[in-house]
């Protein structure tokens, strides 16, 4: 493995499927190991809200891991955020990719900015919540000395759609 990194941002409550897929394909493809910045929107750092502990627990429930889905709701939000780091590296090295999660306040790009100059980041990946939140990606794009790539959710047609 090289000493590249590609830095993946996120929000704790979103659908975290929805993005570390594609992350860990891309970190995969360049042979870079993969940050994970977990932001939490409520500018708490402290551990998650109820609300990011219900969507965490989802995510878990979702992926047919009750267990872990019912830890999170019994827990306190600083065991939900490190179950959830945990999960995020286990996932990653058992595809092979070297991954390391952190955590991190919402409003926290000039953080950010510094985190890219100070390591091996090629590159940033912004999860679909992350890439919606304009304030984060003008300051990104902005100040960041690293290309910055955004994803954006999808959209499911039906066949009145396709159809001329």
């Amino acid at each position: 493995m090289s000493n590249k990194e590609l830095l993946y941002i996120a929000y704790c409550d979103e659908r975290l499927e929805e993005g570390i897929s594609y992350a860990m394909y891309l970190s995969r493809l360049r042979s870079e190991s993969l940050q994970i910045l977990l932001l939490n929107r409520n500018g708490m750092d402290s551990g998650l809200s109820r609300f990011d502990e219900l969507m965490a627990a989802a995510v878990f429930a979702e992926a047919h891991d009750l267990e872990t889905a019912r830890g999170i709701l019994s827990g306190g939000g600083a065991q939900a955020t490190a179950t959830l780091q945990q999960y995020l590296v286990e996932k990653c090295e058992s595809q092979g990719i070297a991954a390391s999660v952190h955590t991190g306040v919402e409003g926290c790009a000039p953080a950010i900015v510094g985190f890219l100059e100070a390591a091996a980041v090629e590159l940033v990946l912004l999860s679909p919540g992350v890439s919606e939140c304009r304030d984060i990606l003008a300051k990104l794009l902005e100040s960041s000395p690293r290309p910055v790539v955004t994803m954006v959710r999808g959209t499911v047609l039906d066949n009145s759609q396709t159809q001329n």
